[in-house]
């Protein structure tokens, strides 16, 4: 028998199909059309996000009602408690250390032997002399007849009801206090307007400035009697400790 072999077919190379250059051009073309539209659409999406939040922010602030986003973003702020303005600091601090010396003097033959001291500061006083400030300031944005200071162990609260808005905003500072060099200072604070809690930078620079001003007053009135050395806040006041500075004569 005779066999046939069959001879292996030539392999065939691929075909290769050359693209026209206007096919080419097009799909580049097409690329960088759909990246335009993706890179629009980008920026587009980060303006209505900014665009959002600041009306978000607007409306957590008070300041401006806004349809439907007020009813979720803004809740109208409320104090600690209710303080009722007592006597002024002034003269709760002039009536109490006059007290104070004279009882001194008398169990100490007439000399201050003893001259560590530990004196409440009541927030009904404070809020009666925080409330004149702001009267001869005369910030008519605030209602300075509602405004006051309130106390716990977690710090001292300054309430600002405003009074351009009929929404019942306020302006609210929560501060915590402490003791340098003899003098009350101010170690943080935190600002809140409406239900927006404001920046700590824009705190630095607007409200830290004005604060200063007001425990320098604090200060001046306090200086007169001691050098504090510690300030503890505590349900309704302020335990201020220090040293009895006023100096004591001697009539012969």
């Amino acid at each position: 028998m005779v066999m046939i072999q069959k001879k292996p077919e030539p392999i065939k190379a691929e075909a290769v199909v050359e693209q026209a250059p206007s096919v080419i051009k097009d799909k580049v073309l097409s690329r960088r059309h759909h990246g335009k539209i993706g890179c629009c659409l980008f920026i587009l999406l980060f303006f209505l996000a900014m665009a959002g939040g600041l009306v978000w922010f607007t409306a957590a602030s008070g300041l401006v009602t806004v349809p439907v986003v007020s009813n979720w973003a803004y809740k109208a702020p409320t104090p600690l408690h209710a303080v009722a303005a007592g006597a002024p600091l002034e003269t709760y601090l002039s009536e109490n250390f006059n007290t104070l010396v004279t009882q001194r003097l008398q169990s100490g033959g007439g000399s201050l032997a003893d001259r560590s001291v530990e004196m409440s500061l009541p927030e009904a006083s404070i809020t009666n002399s925080f409330r004149s400030i702001l009267e001869q300031n005369n910030l008519v944005w605030l209602n300075a007849a509602a405004a006051q200071v309130a106390i716990n162990n977690e710090g001292v609260e300054v309430f600002l009801p405003l009074t351009i808005q009929p929404n019942n905003n306020a302006l609210v500072l929560f501060l915590d206090l402490g003791a340098e060099n003899g003098l009350i200072t101010l170690k943080s604070v935190r600002i809140s307007l409406g239900s927006l809690t404001v920046p700590t930078w824009l705190t630095e620079i607007i409200f830290v400035p004005l604060l200063q001003q007001g425990l320098g007053h604090v200060n001046q009135q306090i200086g007169r009697y001691i050098t504090v050395d510690k300030i503890e806040a505590a349900e309704g006041q302020l335990v201020v400790s220090g040293t009895l500075t006023v100096a004591i004569m001697r009539l012969e």
